[in-house]
């Protein structure tokens, strides 16, 4: 029995980015073993687990169909967090789901890329596609001062890191 590799798991699933990923379809995923993490691990209620969970996929949505970088806010960065530490599950759902692994790439203060601020760039991008965001889209305002967090995701086509 021949072992498949993630890059030839990826190559395989690997199709046009409209075929590849669709809103409706990352919306509709669910995993009950994270939502109950995220109740259990940051007190949440019902309510805010599950607003917190499908902001955490409208992030990794992004991430799938734009080369740009993204920062996530501190609440989603914090449900991605908890995850990612979900290995399988969050692996699983990367591939069939966004279509490649999204990375968790901590960008170094001294490394973050020049131009249009990347907290900025990401609530753009955020409201363009899914109109008003809710409140675990909020970063502080320092994020704006310093132009990016200190966390990106990488979601271009290849799943390479960015810098």
């Amino acid at each position: 029995m021949k072992t498949v590799t993630g890059l030839e798991e990826a190559k395989k699933i690997k199709r046009s980015v409209e075929e590849t990923i669709s809103l409706n379809r990352v919306m509709q995923y669910r995993y009950p073993p994270l939502i109950k993490r995220l109740q259990n691990k940051e007190g949440l209620t019902k309510e805010e687990t599950e607003s917190l969970f499908e902001d955490l996929l409208k992030f990794l949505y992004l991430c799938g169909i734009s080369d740009l970088i993204l920062a996530p806010s501190e609440k989603i960065d914090l449900a991605w967090h908890h995850f990612i530490l979900f290995t399988k599950e969050y692996r699983r759902f990367c591939i069939k789901y966004i279509g490649c692994f999204v990375h968790h790439s901590p960008q170094e203060s001294g490394n973050r890329p020049k131009g249009v601020p990347i907290v900025q760039q990401t609530l753009d991008l955020a409201e363009k596609t899914f109109g008003p965001l809710s409140g675990n889209w909020r970063f502080p305002e320092r994020a704006f001062v310093e132009c990016s967090p200190s966390y990106d995701c990488n979601g271009d086509a290849q799943c390479s890191t960015k810098g």
